[in-house]
């Protein structure tokens, strides 16, 4: 018969108080760079020293040391990144790093823990001094958990108090930053509150956009104006169409101030993020009103545009906007974006169509043979389409269907989004979020003392984990469940607002085109209306196009036939299916 004999493992002792000569380097690290910090870090900086000279068997390899950098992220922490490099380096330089404390270190328990671990599968351990925990013994992780814990929630208690001041100062409408903007430059005054002092020669530029603007002329024209003028920017690219928006919305101009703007997303990163109504903004209607470069009236008049104007501001982002069609019409063959050709007639006028860019490049669609004998297929067999089909094809739209049937496509835009929605929606079950969210609570809590149970040692990790994987899998139940109901809420929600937003589009469409009937034949103004309201034309075969406007969520298919040339030139159109949806 065998016997069995058990041999413990062996266990580590810490050299950090013997004599064995050890490679240490030291941690120090303060949150801000305001002088009472540089102050402190001094006094870390030689209490390191001094700690390095009453153990004479250390082998100083010196004192690393962030300011003004926040402990809950190790992003920017150069010096801190640095040491933990060249601890893991080949060499493995390093056999100790001491620091103060677990929070001076890091106020993130995941970073923390997981930068000890892999630290001791190296043989390079850390001691924190204060809470006299040394990574090399096999009892850290429960102390360092529970400490490093108590870290990171005290991180999070000073971040909401940090924000909750922020609060109180952007309600106060106190002026935050120091970088200067076009039109201002931003001063103190002997009490140290910033204000805004007008740069005149920069504010006659912000006057002349807003003014600009507000006669109907586009952000591209007015982008190309300033700089044939050879006015300056203190913008890197100089004037754009995304310039000149960002003035355009910028509220200080009229005497306002809105703060707020942007948002911590997350307490233990720090990451900023523009806030679109995740977080609370606060605007201050004439805050000051003395320095105000531009009238309210003005104000009002250009935010109103801007509205009206944004339809196509996402098409504005992707696509070139040189000319009204660009980067909205495609091939019904291939898929391919159509491009803009020119040619020079007889007549001397210019004949303007757009094409296929792989018809353009390669010709109409066949087979050829390459170099290495691989048959391949080049071209596409789709046609040129004369602008001026496209241009009227929108205006009769607008024209005879959209314009004298306002009310009637109202109602089929209804009947669209409601018979869409239909197949999407879930249903609305009926719950009792508040005792759901009790629930959860609990379960939190629950969790919580599981972990307090095991860093105590009064469970096992394997009972740890077997406990906290079926509370987390009843906490995501009742979390899909709360998410369901909110969905459900959330798709009827949107279904209204998206009839509200298309109703809304409607009637400033039609608002637009009625008062674009003053300008005589084609006008800038009409260009600029044929490019807010046209989202997106696909060319088919035998003459088809699919239209579909911004104001509408379905296409409109159209057959069109062409007659004459020059002066004779005319295009008649038919509709297809009607009002298609597809």
């Amino acid at each position: 018969m065998s016997v069995m004999t058990e041999i413990p493992a062996k266990k580590v002792e810490s050299a950090i108080k013997g004599d064995k000569p050890l490679n240490v380097v030291a941690y120090c690290r303060v949150s801000t760079d305001k002088e009472d910090q540089k102050s402190s870090l001094k006094a870390q900086k030689e209490f390191f020293e001094l700690y390095f000279s009453e153990n004479k068997n250390w082998n100083n390899l010196g004192i690393f040391k962030d300011e003004g950098i926040s402990g809950t992220s190790l992003k920017n922490r150069n010096e801190f990144n640095r040491m933990i490099q060249i601890a893991k380096s080949p060499s493995h330089p390093i056999d100790y790093i001491i620091t103060k404390e677990v929070s001076r270190f890091s106020r993130n328990i995941k970073d923390t823990l997981s930068i000890v671990q892999e630290l001791r599968e190296i043989n390079v351990f850390v001691y924190f001094i204060t809470n006299e925990i040394d990574t090399a013994k096999d009892d850290y992780l429960s102390v360092l958990s529970a400490i490093s814990l108590n870290a990171q929630q005290e991180s999070i208690a000073t971040s909401n108090r940090v924000r909750f001041g922020q609060e109180l100062r952007m309600k106060a409408g106190v002026v935050f930053g120091t970088k200067n903007m076009y039109g201002y430059n931003i001063v103190k005054d002997e009490f140290g509150k910033q204000h805004f002092e007008i740069i005149e020669e920069e504010a006659e530029v912000v006057r002349k956009v807003f003014e600009w603007y507000n006669e109907g002329i586009g952000t591209h024209r007015i982008a190309k104006k300033l700089e044939q003028m050879g006015i300056k920017s203190k913008y890197k690219n100089g004037w754009s169409n995304t310039v000149i928006l960002r003035l355009l919305k910028q509220e200080k101009y009229v005497g306002d101030l809105c703060l707020g703007k942007t948002y911590t997303k997350k307490d233990l990163t720090h990451r900023k993020y523009y806030n679109n109504g995740e977080s609370k903004k606060f605007y201050h209607t004439d805050h000051h009103p003395e320095q105000a470069i531009i009238s309210r009236e003005l104000w009002d008049s250009v935010q109103k545009k801007l509205e009206e104007n944004s339809l196509s501001e996402e098409t504005k982002k992707k696509h070139n906007n040189r000319y009204w069609l660009s980067g909205k019409v495609f091939c019904g063959i291939c898929n391919e974006r159509f491009v803009r050709v020119t040619k020079r007639q007889k007549s001397g006028s210019i004949y303007v169509a757009w094409d296929c860019i792989r018809h353009q490049h390669r010709g109409t669609k066949r087979i050829i043979t390459t170099d290495s004998g691989e048959k391949i297929e080049v071209g596409c067999n789709s046609k040129q389409v004369n602008e001026r089909v496209l241009r009227q094809a929108v205006i009769d739209i607008l024209n005879q269907i959209i314009i004298p049937q306002k009310e009637t496509i109202i109602k089929q835009v209804e009947e669209y989004i409601i018979n869409t929605s239909k197949n999407r929606s879930n249903h609305i079950e009926k719950i009792d979020k508040a005792a759901i969210e009790e629930e959860i609570s609990e379960l939190t809590k629950m969790k919580q003392k599981a972990l307090h149970y095991l860093l105590k040692d009064v469970i096992t990790e394997q009972e740890y984990q077997t406990t906290s994987k079926e509370i987390e899998q009843n906490i995501f139940s009742l979390t899909e469940k709360l998410q369901k109901n909110e969905n459900a809420l959330s798709d009827e929600l949107r279904k209204k607002d998206e009839i509200e937003k298309y109703i809304s589009q409607i009637n400033r469409l039609f608002d637009s085109f009625v008062s674009g009937q003053d300008h005589e034949g084609y006008s800038d103004y009409q260009e600029e209306l044929l490019y807010k309201v046209t989202k997106k034309i696909i060319v088919h075969p035998d003459k088809i196009l699919e239209i579909y406007l911004t104001a509408i969520p379905f296409p409109i298919y159209l057959q069109y036939n062409t007659t004459g040339r020059g002066e004779t030139y005319s295009v008649k159109f038919s509709i297809l299916k009607g009002l298609s949806k597809q």
